[in-house]
């Protein structure tokens, strides 16, 4: 079971063009009141999420948080959780158990894996606007890449931290229809359906998260047609999934399902090599009655269980 926590833009007219601080002054007084109203519920009775993730005892079910994207209209995002982890003392990171991101919500979520605040981000964002967003559309692919490799290292894998889990979205481009892309930073879920490029040699199969750069995800992520240009075969994950909340529950299902049927099977065949292999409790039962053979079945059976988890 999941809660899903969906943080949108709301702001209107602030662009990625031409974008400076004071275009968003008279906006920021506007969102201010809201502000103050999500912090004074906050305090006056927490969400659920934010109860369950500030108590010592495990976690019943997962926290999902979906970030959609929007340019620099992000900075409206990094408002709200700034808000969140005021009005609950604990930082993002370990309030939620997934991340999903699209474009800019995606950099958002690898900012969150790799334990960046969101006081820290709002200043990147400004920077973002001065050191990317500059001259004409679409914008230099180069100083945005620059930028991706300074904040989350040149050579870091998105295997590289584990938790969170998260998933940034993207568009491959190299097939008719266009398909929608994960980058995890766990391995994908089996689902039993065979892969496109299984069926089309002329397709390559995506590269595993254990060999994907960080900071090429988040450029495919955000590769804005008319802004930017295409990140190889990669666009915009917005094209398909702006807001990847669907998506994200959807992937999350299917992980659990995968991780049942593996514990599943992993279960069956320990008792089935456990059953083949003499033991002193199988020895003892072939020399009793059947009431003692059954109940040293029922310990043997037990003591394999134990052993393979």
């Amino acid at each position: 079971m999941q809660e899903a926590l969906c943080l949108r833009r709301t702001l209107k007219g602030v662009h990625a063009s031409g974008f400076q601080e004071e275009d968003i002054k008279g906006s920021w007084e506007l969102a201010g009141q809201e502000l103050q109203d999500l912090m004074h519920i906050s305090r006056a009775r927490k969400p659920a999420f934010i109860l369950g993730s500030m108590r010592d005892e495990k976690r019943s079910h997962d926290h999902l948080l979906c970030l959609d994207g929007g340019g620099v209209k992000g900075l409206v995002i990094i408002q709200l959780l700034i808000a969140i982890e005021k009005a609950s003392g604990v930082a993002t990171k370990d309030l939620f158990d997934w991340v999903a991101g699209t474009s800019t919500g995606g950099i958002l979520a690898l900012a969150i894996l790799h334990s960046k605040s969101m006081a820290y981000m709002r200043g990147v964002y400004f920077r973002m606007k001065d050191e990317v967003f500059r001259g004409s559309r679409p914008y230099e692919s180069g100083p945005l890449e620059e930028f991706l490799k300074r904040e989350f290292g040149e050579h870091t894998k998105m295997t590289d931290v584990k938790k969170p889990k998260v998933m940034l979205t993207g568009t491959l481009s190299d097939r008719q229809p266009a398909e929608l892309h994960l980058f995890r930073n766990y391995d994908a879920p089996e689902t039993g359906r065979e892969p496109r490029f299984n069926q089309n040699v002329n397709l390559r199969p995506p590269t595993q998260p254990s060999d994907q750069l960080v900071w090429r995800a988040a450029r495919s992520s955000g590769a804005a047609p008319t802004y930017f240009r295409p990140n190889g075969r990669f666009l915009d994950g917005g094209l398909l999934a702006n807001n990847p909340t669907l998506d994200a529950m959807t992937e999350i299902h299917e992980y659990n399902q995968d991780l049942i049927r593996k514990v599943s099977a992993s279960s069956q065949r320990a008792w089935t090599r456990c059953s083949q292999e003499p033991t002193l409790f199988q020895q003892t039962m072939l020399g009793t009655d059947p009431q003692d053979g059954r109940w040293f079945l029922h310990t043997h059976s037990f003591i394999c269980a134990r052993r393979a988890t």
